[in-house]
């Protein structure tokens, strides 16, 4: 239909011209038609201004070529005849200059009113409204033209009769052009709606196919990340913030040039006394290895004072699944492993093997780890390094430590090489670091005060912690005389300046004793906690009572009040709070242990238990746990039971939440049982805590069962928690044998012990065992269960 339209317009034009004409103007184009104007008029001035009037119409015309080609299929000589009938209109008008003027003038108009049709020339390709728009417009230019080559092909006098008339007609062209111009852009604006609707569909579905895609990715991950139980070291890695211009000298070390570019080159060791900035060092070197060679890297970084990240296991998961997030052959070669393990968590063993196997496979990367001396199994660590392959480059940072240079003296295979940080290497550092912070003083200090600042501060002898600690330690001052009277009485050691912190803290005794009290307790839960704890984690044990009943275990009003600024206030000098979620960290390895040796004084055991109201209680351990247990035995933990289904949306936002009642819930979840394990002697007041937690007839053993298996991402992609478990179950799975045993000696009489009764008991708990089996309790556990009950039945 649209091709006979078009055909039409084309015979129509043809017919009005006479066979000679038809022959001259067959395959016209626009140059022909200034040629003809050329030759005719050959003043300049008056062929400008011809051009200037036809060039719209013949540029519109001209735009009308390729959409019509494309929509009728024809030759790219389509416009020939409308540049014919236009040429012949054309050399006949001009004979006529009075009107030719006004035919210009109206062939100008029809210009400017054609639509801009390249706009909407891939819209024509798929919408027929535009074609048939598209046809009736060239149809009605050519309508136009041969109205015009009539009128002036006719006697003069004719002429001058008809030419109101053609003007009407001009009129009526005008405005059926200007109605075709306003119909294609309400058609335009119409498909660009719809073609806008189905991009934002097909958008919309891609975006879901790409975060379905992330997500499943992202799961897979999360899960391996719980099979291997992987600790990632990011906010400890980002939380290194160094100070710009500060570190650049350890990129222009032969040292570290030699073992990026020298292919014989694997083990670069930085050693260094503890506080010159190595950890600094190492953020530095792996900046550089990230911006300036893009090379992929692992690392990861030791800390005593975070339970999880002191053996090679735990190095040896991070790195694992770094690896798996690198590589995607590690990542298949990983889930096999995992689909081909019994166990929910690898093994030590099974990680070490994946680990080793997965650098037959990962393409060559920088394996990095900082700290190496806080590592409590070195030896480990040295056997380790000799199993890996030549073309892994490996970054180590930490003290000296002999046993580590002897080893790799003796790994002759092993290329290596060391630098020692000295004082001098880190000079300038140290000097730009203190006019930074002097400069970004509120407190703006006089001349004499800010030299003797420097003066006082530039015999840090390379350690940057100590220029820290002193900056601290001035800034506390409230006067000039202080801050003179402080810089001559610095500490010149850092155990010596944390004996001054902490005796400024007791000298509060008298004064602030509720200050006091809380730096200890905080200092506590920093030492004796499994991993790092938030701030609003701490302020949640500080709430719960261990000797009170199930109903009053938790008091809200025993948490501090604006507990960021109250407890930074006290603890500041020796703690410091990363990340959005205010996690505590003591400043430094040194200042972890000296922690950890001050806690452990029975005189701070004493003072924290009598907070607590639990001075039976021998042991910080104890002391956690039986914190941890009476929590997870109250009677509002026993009534999410009630609330919710307890399956995996619910308990991940239980375990997550922020509520004052709720913040402790994952911590308490996943550790009681490592603090209970740590006890070493039989504690009265901590085992009746243990047996009202354990008691089979309340709730809130079922609830803790759900939790802890909810807290895992293997149920949340199965969808399964094993079966609610016995008291016996629990302390079999969790290895708290030992407990046991002690609570059945003490409740001996109340215990069936005839052979009757021992079989009915192990049969009801092989029963139990085997429900646990069919939800993916590895055969390894089942066992322990029937070994650990039978030992316990039989000691009775």
């Amino acid at each position: 239909m649209i091709s006979s339209t078009w055909q039409r317009a084309v015979e129509r034009s043809t017919s009005l011209l006479s066979r000679e004409e038809q022959v001259k103007y067959e395959n016209s184009c626009p140059e022909d038609i200034v040629q003809d104007f050329r030759n005719h008029h050959l003043v300049r001035g008056k062929i400008d201004n011809f051009l200037k009037r036809v060039q719209p119409l013949v540029t519109a015309i001209e735009r009308y070529g390729e959409p019509l080609n494309v929509i009728v299929n024809a030759s790219p000589t389509i416009l020939s005849p409308t540049w014919g009938i236009l040429r012949a209109l054309l050399i006949i008008a001009r004979e006529y200059e009075d009107y030719f003027s006004k035919l210009m003038k109206m062939l100008q108009q029809i210009g400017d009113a054609l639509p801009r049709f390249q706009v909407y020339e891939e819209l024509f390709r798929n919408h027929e409204s535009f074609q048939r728009t598209l046809c009736a417009m060239y149809s009605e230019l050519i309508s136009f033209l041969c109205s015009a080559k009539k009128v002036f092909s006719n006697s003069s006098f004719r002429r001058k009769v008809l030419w109101r008339s053609f003007d009407d007609t001009f009129c009526d062209h005008i405005t059926a052009f200007i109605r075709y111009s306003n119909l294609v852009e309400r058609e335009a604006n119409l498909a660009d709606m719809v073609e806008c609707s189905q991009a934002r569909v097909q958008l919309d579905a891609q975006m879901k196919y790409l975060i379905e895609a992330r997500q499943n990715r992202e799961q897979g991950f999360v899960v391996l990340k719980s099979w291997l139980d992987a600790r990632q070291c990011h906010e400890e890695r980002d939380g290194i913030e160094i100070l710009p211009g500060t570190c650049e000298w350890i990129l222009d070390r032969k040292e570290l040039l030699a073992w990026i570019h020298k292919d014989d080159s694997q083990l670069f060791w930085v050693y260094g006394p503890p506080g010159c900035g190595k950890s600094f060092l190492y953020a530095k070197i792996l900046q550089y290895i990230d911006a300036a060679l893009a090379m992929p890297y692992v690392y990861f970084l030791f800390c005593g004072a975070d339970g999880e990240r002191v053996t090679v296991a735990s190095l040896l998961r991070s790195w694992t699944f770094q690896l798996a997030k690198i590589c995607d052959e590690a990542k298949e070669h990983i889930i096999l492993s995992r689909n081909g393990s019994e166990n929910h968590e690898a093994t030590d063993k099974e990680v070490y093997e994946i680990f080793l196997s997965l650098l037959e496979v990962v393409p060559p990367c920088f394996l990095t780890v900082d700290a190496v001396d806080e590592c409590l199994d070195r030896p480990t660590f040295y056997k380790l390094l000799s199993l890996i392959p030549k073309h892994f480059k490996v970054l180590i940072t930490s003290r000296h430590l002999p046993e580590l240079s002897e080893h790799l003296q003796l790994q002759q295979l092993q290329q290596h090489i060391e630098l020692e940080v000295l004082p001098e290497m880190t000079y300038s550092d140290i000097e730009f670091y203190i006019a930074s912070h002097l400069n970004n003083i509120t407190l703006r200090y006089c001349p004499e005060i800010v030299a003797a600042i420097k003066d006082k501060l530039k015999h840090s002898n390379g350690i940057f912690l100590w220029v820290r600690l002193m900056f601290r330690y001035i800034q506390d001052q409230t006067c000039n005389e202080e801050i003179m009277q402080c810089l001559n009485e610095l500490p010149m050691g850092l155990s010596e300046r944390y004996d001054r912190i902490l005796r400024d803290i007791n000298g509060l005794a008298k004064t602030k004793p509720r200050e006091r009290l809380l730096a200890h307790k905080v200092f506590f839960w920093v030492s004796v906690a499994r991993r790092p704890l938030r701030i609003k984690e701490v302020c949640g044990f500080l709430a719960v009572k261990p000797s009170s009943d199930r109903k009053n275990g938790f008091v809200e009003w025993r948490m501090a009040n604006d507990p960021e600024s109250s407890i930074m206030s006290i603890c500041g000098s020796l703690l410091v709070a990363r990340g959005s979620g205010q996690t505590l960290y003591p400043i430094h390895f040194t200042a972890s242990e000296y922690l950890k040796q001050y806690m452990s004084n029975s005189e701070r055991l004493a003072e924290i238990t009598a907070y607590y109201d639990v001075q039976q209680l021998n042991s910080n351990d104890s002391l956690a746990a039986a914190v941890c247990m009476r929590y997870l035995s109250l009677e509002f933990i026993e009534y999410l039971h009630s609330q919710t289904s307890l399956d995996h949306s619910d308990t991940g936002n239980m375990l997550n939440s922020d509520e004052a009642k709720m913040v402790i819930l994952r911590y308490a979840t996943r550790q009681w049982f490592n603090h209970l394990k740590n006890v070493q002697s039989a504690e009265l007041l901590l085992l009746s805590i243990a047996r009202e937690f354990l008691d089979d007839s309340r709730r809130n053993l079922d609830v803790f069962w759900h939790l802890y298996w909810s807290s895992k991402p293997e149920t949340a992609e199965n969808g399964r928690v094993p079966a609610p478990s016995s008291r016996a179950h629990i302390i079999a799975y969790f290895g708290l044998h030992s407990v046991l045993q002690l609570k059945v000696h003490r409740h001996r009489r109340l215990l069936v012990v005839l052979p009757l009764g021992i079989l009915l008991r192990l049969f009801s708990v092989l029963m139990e065992s085997l429900k646990m089996y069919y939800v993916n309790i590895p055969w390894s556990r089942f066992f322990l269960v029937i070994k650990e009950v039978w030992k316990t039945c039989c000691s009775s």
